[in-house]
């Protein structure tokens, strides 16, 4: 238990709460109040996005839970995690991939006084609009949500404001599942633990995506076998070059050397004059 800080006395029994069949749903709009500079969080209670600082106990959060350094991201059933690489090798993002849609997540460092994700939803709108889209602003579980609508899909963002940070979710996904995948988004911030860390960051500074050394090791271990696949097809597209040039080379060569033999000949030249 904490010292000076007191439990909030709207928490439920972790065994009772299931984000992904509450938290998200139509008729659940309910936003949770943002917890106070004393308040402790308790894993499991669906009153997330939680602050690792405010967390009364971590004991479970690696349970249905992906540690990437900034975010510890609670991962739906069914979802597959997708790594996006800078050319050098270093992690620049993460998406996460549902039956429903695409789920991509960022944290972003933000002012004390918050507010931060109000901004953000201007713009963002406005962005949308400027590419073709059809803009809608909904009232979602933690406040405003922006929603982007093409003919190909639906791109919808979920913020929200936390002690010096924002966290912001950006959920692509089809027409006809855009409702289904919004609300696993929802559930996935629900029981999301941010950890913002005490270096001082300028306001919207994307904060590190650090992954796991067995999720690190995995992906050396894939891009070593895909650079391997390469060379063998470089590889064996070069030994049929070599075998063709072997078969058809030799003619071809004796063909080029005789009319080049027979048209700078003398005789060639002098018959070519007499005519």
């Amino acid at each position: 238990m904490a010292f000076g800080r007191r439990k909030s006395g709207k928490q439920r029994s972790s065994a009772s709460v299931d984000p992904y069949a509450s938290i998200g749903q139509p008729e659940h709009h309910t936003a949770p109040a943002p917890p106070e500079e004393d308040e402790v969080q308790e894993l499991g209670t669906g009153a997330g996005p939680y602050d690792l600082a405010a967390l009364e106990d971590t004991e479970g959060m690696e349970e249905g839970r992906l540690d990437l350094g900034s975010i510890i991201l609670a991962m739906p059933p069914e979802s597959q995690l997708q790594v996006e690489m800078s050319p050098e090798g270093a992690p620049v993002g993460v998406h996460l991939d549902t039956p429903a849609g695409r789920v991509t997540p960022g944290v972003f460092a933000a002012p004390r006084s918050g507010n931060q994700w109000r901004e953000v939803v201007t713009e963002l709108a406005d962005s949308l609009r400027e590419n073709g889209a059809q803009v809608t602003i909904e009232d979602g579980h933690w406040g405003r949500e922006v929603v982007g609508t093409q003919p190909d899909g639906v791109l919808r963002f979920i913020g929200v404001d936390g002690p010096r940070w924002m966290v912001r979710f950006v959920v692509a996904s089809p027409l006809e599942t855009a409702d289904q995948a919004a609300q696993i988004a929802r559930a996935m911030l629900a029981e999301t633990v941010i950890r913002r860390g005490t270096d001082p960051r300028p306001p919207r500074d994307h904060l590190e995506i650090e992954l796991p050394a067995e999720l690190v090791q995995q992906l050396q271990q894939a891009m070593a076998a895909q650079a391997q696949q390469q060379e063998q097809a470089a590889a064996a597209i070069a030994a049929q070059v070599a075998q063709r040039a072997a078969a058809d080379g030799p003619a071809a060569l004796r063909q080029s050397n005789q009319d080049r033999l027979t048209q700078g000949s003398a005789l060639s030249r002098l018959n070519q004059q007499q005519k």
